[in-house]
């Protein structure tokens, strides 16, 4: 008899258990997990000197490769500095100049301002190397689905001028590549700073 009760006890207790887990498992709020990234493995740091046919020299990093493209229009070469690696390219484009220095200068400004609309803030950094007759402005793009988080222009004021953007090969979303974003700032960053025209 002892042991009958004692096995109902357990029963009960196991079914009390089992019926108390069953109602704090059974919750209808719902909270949905975030999306998952790759984990993003970025290439080690190491700059070469740009070598080639092209109106200007400077520093490049080794994991990218410098693309001519076909010309289309007179005075304008068009060039790609593809990082495959990282999905992203920097389209550069040169002009020998025919026209006031205002004029690409505004044309740049409209280009970069075309992002305003996405854009959570746009910063300035003015480039003045009087030494290599470089003179130019970098401009920072910040926010999420801002097509192109950096442009640049530089210019010797007279004759040469070059825009630059980088753009990522997919749709933005710019707190997800965040990491590669500042790696690539520093890329560009050494790129303006070693920049010489030929």
């Amino acid at each position: 008899m002892t042991t009958y009760r004692s096995n109902k006890r357990k029963c009960l207790v196991a079914f009390i258990f089992c019926v108390a887990i069953w109602l704090t498992a059974c919750d209808n709020s719902h909270a949905p997990k975030p999306f998952g990234y790759f984990r993003i493995n970025l290439p080690e740091k190491n700059y070469v000197e740009l070598e080639g046919d092209y109106p200007f020299t400077c520093m490049v990093p080794e994991y990218s490769q410098m693309i001519s493209l076909y010309d289309t229009v007179a005075g304008v070469k068009w060039y790609d500095m593809e990082m495959n690696g990282l999905q992203a390219t920097v389209h550069l484009s040169y002009h020998e100049m025919h026209l006031p220095l205002s004029q690409y200068i505004e044309d740049a400004r409209k280009l970069a301002f075309n992002h305003m609309q996405k854009a959570s803030a746009i910063n300035y950094s003015v480039v003045m190397k009087p030494n290599d007759k470089v003179y130019g402005l970098y401009i920072d793009i910040e926010g999420n689905d801002a097509a192109t988080p950096f442009q640049f222009y530089l210019t010797d004021s007279t004759d040469n001028f070059l825009r630059g953007a980088l753009y990522f090969n997919h749709v933005p979303n710019n707190d997800s590549v965040a990491p590669i974003i500042s790696f690539i700032k520093e890329d560009i960053e050494v790129f303006v700073e070693s920049f010489r025209w030929k």
